[in-house]
């Protein structure tokens, strides 16, 4: 029992020490979230898969060229959890939380 209880312990701290990485994952320092940005254009491709799913948009700015933009949402099983009601009819609005 003696020199189980340093092993076990050094488990511990060596599984708490890998699982840091895996809490930064979900920061949103890549982000402003200070300002919201409202785009409408014509949805190019969107991709339902692990981690999060992508959604690419051709948008048209004031001189009529086309940019590229790319959201991010929420993982695919969240999605799919909490999918209001009202998301079974099309609709041109996408809200992100």
């Amino acid at each position: 029992m003696r020199t189980r209880m340093p092993t076990i312990a050094a488990l511990v701290v060596g599984f708490m020490t890998i699982s840091v990485p895996l809490f930064a994952h979900h920061g949103t320092a890549s982000y402003d979230t200070s300002k919201m940005v409202t785009v409408k254009g014509t949805v190019t491709d969107f991709q339902f898969s692990n981690p999060h799913v992508l959604l690419f948009l051709d948008v048209k700015d004031d001189k009529g060229n086309v940019q590229k933009w790319q959201g991010e949402l929420t993982s695919p099983n969240h999605l799919a959890r909490n999918q209001p009601e009202s998301s079974k009819t099309p609709s041109r609005k996408m809200f992100a939380q």
